[in-house]
């Protein structure tokens, strides 16, 4: 709703405008009100007003791009920065907004690359900067992300700011854990293959095998059964598994069923992260299934270490080479 003040700014505004039509201050600052009123389509207009008046002006395109990436029109706004290049003059913004598309797209190496691009035209565009270490932090590289959030706390001192590094170092910490060599696990008769840290206990516990760390941290739980299960029983056993957890915060690998020729069996496999008690830390959870004519095997590896590369490594390293012998 407006009032008499908002009334007031978009008439002068508009005034300004009319009569300093090559001035593009007066339409960025009357779009940005539109925008802050959540007149999205008001401050589209009005930036498409002073592209007309100031044809291929960056600042003005970079702007529009913004807002065409706050309307979730990407296809638009990848269109809008391809012209920016091919005009030849593309801005820090203009690089930035690029990466925050291809991070939209889940392209991660050329978010990345043009981030950098945006930084080497404008090291302290803190924009950019909490983007780029956003990023890394999606991507489990708490470390790098930490850095980063340290360089843009230097330039600006804010909570957001201050709350991200603080909840980096919460992850970093978390997410250490101890695993030695993988060893094949030692069972007999040996029916079936399948890789556990060699310093983790293992022991039978109601019909399956329960392969835990020293402090119980990771729990890799394996059920051997003799006999097949339809694709139908492979979905319901994935279904009723994440049915425990509610909270899925993030999929890591897609729920997928493939037959694997050289081990002449069925295969389905995903991982996936939950909130802990919707706190801003993940557990996280990695299945498989393996079955063939005979037998059926399932494993599971859960754990409330805190997600990183090091831990989706180690749960594909075992979870991907089961198979029967």
């Amino acid at each position: 709703m407006l009032d008499s003040s908002n009334d007031d700014f978009i008439n002068k505004s508009k005034a300004f405008i009319n009569k300093y039509p090559k001035n593009i201050n007066g339409y960025i600052s009357l779009s940005d009100t539109y925008e802050n009123m959540d007149r999205h389509d008001d401050a589209i207009k009005i930036i498409l007003d002073g592209i007309k008046e100031n044809a291929n002006n960056t600042v003005l395109l970079d702007r529009y791009t913004i807002l065409l990436i706050h309307k979730e029109d990407i296809y638009n706004a990848k269109d809008i920065t391809n012209s920016i290049i091919a005009y030849g003059n593309p801005s820090a913004i203009t690089y930035g907004n690029i990466g925050i598309i291809y991070t939209i797209e889940g392209d991660n190496d050329n978010a990345i690359k043009y981030y950098k691009k945006s930084l080497e035209l404008e090291h302290d565009n803190v924009v950019t900067l909490v983007n780029l270490a956003m990023l890394y932090n999606r991507m489990h590289q708490y470390q790098i992300s930490l850095s980063i959030f340290k360089e843009a706390k230097k330039i600006e001192n804010s909570e957001n700011i201050k709350e991200h590094i603080n909840l980096l170092e919460k992850k970093l910490d978390s997410s250490k854990f101890d695993v030695a060599r993988l060893i094949e696990l030692p069972i007999n008769p040996k029916t079936f293959h399948i890789l556990v840290p060699e310093n983790f206990d293992a022991k039978i516990e109601d019909a399956v095998i329960k392969i835990s760390s020293k402090d119980n941290r990771i729990v890799i739980i394996v059920s051997h059964e003799k006999n097949t299960s339809t694709d139908d029983e492979i979905n319901k056993t994935f279904d009723d598994f994440k049915k425990y957890s509610s909270n899925v915060y993030a999929i890591i690998r897609p729920f997928k069923i493939v037959d694997r020729d050289n081990y002449k069996d069925r295969f389905a496999s995903m991982m996936f992260t939950e909130l802990q008690d919707n706190k801003k830390l993940e557990n996280f959870y990695a299945l498989s299934m393996a079955t063939n004519k005979n037998n059926t095997l399932f494993v599971s590896i859960s754990s409330n270490v805190q997600i990183s590369e090091k831990l989706i490594n180690f749960s594909k390293n075992i979870i991907d080479t089961i198979c029967f012998l």
